[in-house]
């Protein structure tokens, strides 16, 4: 059994990223609105196996819109994400 487990949805938006569900321990803990411009959702999880091990993180794409990998691009540039980028 896991000792941490943590993982917020973020939407990226043409205004930029909005804060989405978050779950810990596989329960949500917060839940918000999917807003419906969003062009990609990407979860980060936080992930700790022991109290004695190292925390792990990463970033996976849970949703992506139908838009051009151009206007993503452009957008990611523009709005750097909400989580430390060497996650991804």
């Amino acid at each position: 059994m896991a000792y941490d487990d943590l993982e917020t949805d973020h939407h990226l938006t043409p205004s930029g990223w909005i804060d989405g569900d978050s779950r810990y321990m596989g329960k949500t803990d917060i839940s918000r609105p999917i807003p419906t411009d969003r062009v990609l959702t990407l979860t980060h999880v936080t992930y700790q196996r022991s109290a004695y091990s190292q925390e792990e993180r990463s970033v996976k794409v849970a949703w992506r819109g139908d838009v051009s990998n151009e206007y993503l691009r452009k957008l990611r540039q523009k709005y750097p994400p909400p989580f430390p980028a060497e996650d991804e």
